[in-house]
């Protein structure tokens, strides 16, 4: 819990990602559409992947991110177009979970997980759509897809580090589809559950779920576990001393922006501590798709967290893996 793992070209990477998630944020909102930034922020997760790889690599890494996210949140606003999509949701969720997870696996993506593919789903299939919001998503995700991968390219276009590097990939064996299925029914169970308390965002129990499956053996996710609730509570402390500010739209950009910075400093050397300022981020991008005020969200973030995490566990025990080393928990 204390330990610090070394940097990793971390201002580098930080500010790939902080771009990637910022500009098209400012951009859609200077445009006049704000509305659209919920779809823009999810598919510039992808610039979280490929974090340390060569140039080359990185681009091959998060160009199929890049997909399946865009994949995900045109899937998500359609499933919004249902009108009460709640248990829609609930389904996409968990084959988000699955997709994610035996993909993250199977192309050794790190990240490693489902994290950001269930944060998606969730979050974009809970604000109402039409079927024209469809067509906007579509384009709105290939656009910030693009310009992602072109951020990710700056070291290759600049022909800086290695520039050959090949890919490995690994078969699915027994094993793998079971954590797949295990990291599935966790995250539909914990989203399930808080549904049917008609807790605010339900799917934030879901990402709790799925996040100690992103390690590799039962001590590492077990840590992950313990990380994700003592950052949890921080990041809580932190959020309700941002959310006191009643904070204007382009006051949310900023700290999003600052929020995200930090949390890519600090992911690789402790997970715990990155939590502290992914939670407020995560209720600042909460309050982009549906403003609420910031007693419901963070009494909603503590009871789903808690659920998920619950549930998460169950998931670790019932898919249970031998230890692993910590710096291959860090690198997950």
């Amino acid at each position: 819990m204390s330990r610090l793992h070394p940097t990793r070209d971390d201002v580098r990477a930080a500010t790939r990602v902080t771009v990637s998630v910022v500009v098209p944020m400012v951009v859609f909102r200077l445009a006049g559409h704000p509305q659209w930034v919920l779809y823009s922020t999810f598919a510039a997760f992808a610039s979280v992947y490929g974090r340390g790889e060569s140039p080359r690599r990185r681009i091959s890494t998060q160009l199929p991110v890049g997909i399946m996210l865009t994949g995900i949140i045109i899937a998500a606003t359609a499933t919004a177009t249902a009108g009460d999509a709640r248990w829609w949701s609930l389904l996409g969720v968990s084959l988000a979970a699955a997709i994610a997870t035996a993909a993250s696996h199977r192309w050794s993506w790190r990240p490693g997980g489902a994290l950001f593919a269930v944060f998606a789903f969730g979050a974009v299939s809970s604000v109402s759509a039409t079927g024209h919001d469809v067509l906007v998503a579509t384009a709105v995700a290939l656009a910030t897809s693009a310009f992602t991968l072109l951020v990710g390219a700056e070291a290759f276009l600049l022909h800086l580090g290695p520039r050959e590097e090949s890919v490995p990939t690994r078969s699915h064996s027994t094993a793998e589809w079971r954590r797949a299925l295990a990291t599935a029914v966790a995250a539909a169970a914990a989203d399930g559950l808080a549904t049917w308390l008609h807790l605010g965002h339900p799917y934030w129990a879901a990402v709790s779920a799925v996040v100690p499956m992103a390690a590799l053996g039962t001590v590492d996710r077990l840590l992950r576990a313990r990380h994700r609730a003592g950052g949890t509570v921080l990041g809580l402390g932190l959020a309700f001393g941002l959310f006191a500010f009643s904070l204007s739209p382009w006051e949310l950009v900023v700290v999003i922006g600052l929020l995200q910075l930090c949390a890519e400093l600090m992911v690789i050397r402790h997970y715990g501590i990155a939590m502290m300022f992914v939670t407020p981020l995560s209720l600042a991008v909460a309050e982009l798709g549906q403003p609420q005020p910031a007693a419901h969200l963070i009494w909603a973030r503590t009871l789903t967290t808690a659920i998920g995490l619950v549930f998460g566990l169950t998931a670790v025990f019932a898919d249970h893996s031998p230890p692993e080393d910590l710096d291959a928990m860090a690198a997950a």
